[in-house]
């Protein structure tokens, strides 16, 4: 018989839930991928979406490793790490948004609670002329964030809501991209 991990039940609930506001219409679910690493027995569970008509897109990363089985599995533990998995988003703005990167950082940390650790890049393109003019000729604003502590069962709300709270953050990233 089959016992599920942490990881499974968080999966099977974010799953659930993005697929849901898919269906609901408040994003499209554009990549799926449920990946097993071999060489690191690790996993990932990763959804890409986006608004219907939006420039800005997100992904959503369900993600554990060995420590992580070995310790629910075989209660085999580093010290003072309890098993559990990692959420890590990521959004993928146009470049115009990366000018209010304080309105981004602040509306971030309030609307997921400063429970993740945050980085910004900018990924830019030069080619030809627009290298010559020192401009880029296209590129995106890049946010990642990485919960900072690794989630279990106990956290299945939360674990629901990101769902709602990707759907609302691209919303605000969208009437950013739009006024600027």
């Amino acid at each position: 018989m089959f016992d599920p991990t942490i990881y499974d039940n968080l999966k099977t609930v974010l799953e659930g839930a993005c697929y849901d506001l898919d269906a609901e219409g408040a994003f499209l679910i554009t990549g799926r991928e449920d990946l097993v690493d071999l060489a690191s027995y690790s996993r990932t569970f990763r959804l890409r979406m986006r608004r219907t008509e939006g420039r800005c897109e997100a992904s959503v990363a369900l993600v554990s490793d060995l420590a992580d089985f070995a310790g629910e599995l075989r209660k085999v533990h580093i010290a003072g790490e309890a098993p559990g998995a990692r959420v890590q988003l990521e959004l993928l703005l146009p470049l115009s948004v990366s000018g209010r990167r304080e309105a981004v950082e602040a509306y971030l940390a309030e609307q997921w609670e400063h429970s993740f650790r945050m980085e910004f890049d900018l990924v830019t393109t030069w080619s030809g002329d627009s290298a010559a003019a020192g401009v880029p000729a296209a590129g995106q604003c890049r946010v990642r964030m990485m919960t900072t502590g690794k989630l279990d069962e106990g956290d299945v709300e939360g674990v629901e809501e990101i769902g709602d709270r990707l759907s609302q953050t691209l919303a605000y990233l969208e009437s950013l991209a739009q006024s600027g």
